[in-house]
């Protein structure tokens, strides 16, 4: 019996670590046309140690690559980040997004999506 509570404890504790301690990632192919790709990517969930925890983002297109933490020093916590990337080529070289909080959508459009205006998103442009 005390294996099975042993056990049980140590499942619950596994089950307790947070989601966002593994990466997101995703790839995405935009069609060959010129324009902007925008990502929208949800920063870190709260938690009681670092009440504004950093969100770093990496992308990775063809030869380019970047790199850059986010993090929200403020008194009103923001939501995520939207970050439009300029589409320079009539290609369709796979595009790839890792960060530590959660890849919302990946897509290239003539317009932003809806949480580029929307104040609970900052926005970067690459």
């Amino acid at each position: 019996m005390k294996k099975v509570l042993a056990f049980v404890g140590i499942l619950l504790c596994l089950m307790a670590v947070p989601s966002t301690v593994w990466a997101d990632s995703r790839t995405y192919s935009p069609p060959p046309k010129k324009g902007n790709v925008y990502a929208v990517i949800r920063f870190k969930s709260y938690n009681s140690k670092d009440f504004y925890p950093k969100t770093t983002v990496k992308v990775k297109w063809g030869s380019y690559s970047r790199s850059k933490s986010y993090g929200t020093a403020t008194t009103i916590r923001t939501a995520g980040i939207v970050i439009a990337l300029r589409h320079t080529k009539d290609d369709s070289t796979p595009l790839t997004v890792e960060t530590d909080g959660t890849v919302v959508s990946i897509k290239q459009s003539d317009s932003p999506p809806g949480e580029w205006s929307n104040g609970m998103y900052q926005k970067d442009s690459w």
